[in-house]
């Protein structure tokens, strides 16, 4: 059976984790402490900042932070009704699903 979800975590270099799904399941997926619907993903982090780069997602979430980061969506802010920080779990939901880069720093 082919699978719905497939995750690669790698150590070393500058990338950590990358994530696909097959298009016709549209679930939220845990792929280590990263969950999204998105098709895919390439999580990494690099001199202190986090970057999410996904296609077609309209829920991504890191779990496991130690503060509330600052975050920008292809460069903007994002706006406080789509994302949201508690227990240490950052997520973003969007009305519709995107494609494009998270971006954020830990305070």
């Amino acid at each position: 059976m082919y699978p719905m979800a497939l995750g690669l975590k790698v150590t070393g270099g500058s990338v950590d984790i990358i994530g696909t799904r097959t298009y016709q399941y549209l679930d939220v997926y845990t792929y280590d402490n990263i969950k999204t619907d998105a098709e895919i993903f390439i999580y990494r982090r690099k001199n202190g900042q986090h970057i999410i780069d996904f296609i077609n997602g309209s829920f991504i979430a890191v779990e496991n932070l130690k503060a509330r980061p600052l975050m920008r969506f292809n460069g903007e802010s994002i706006n406080p009704e789509v994302y949201k920080y508690k227990g240490g779990c950052m997520s973003i939901r969007f009305s519709a699903p995107k494609t494009g880069t998270i971006t954020f720093y830990l305070k």
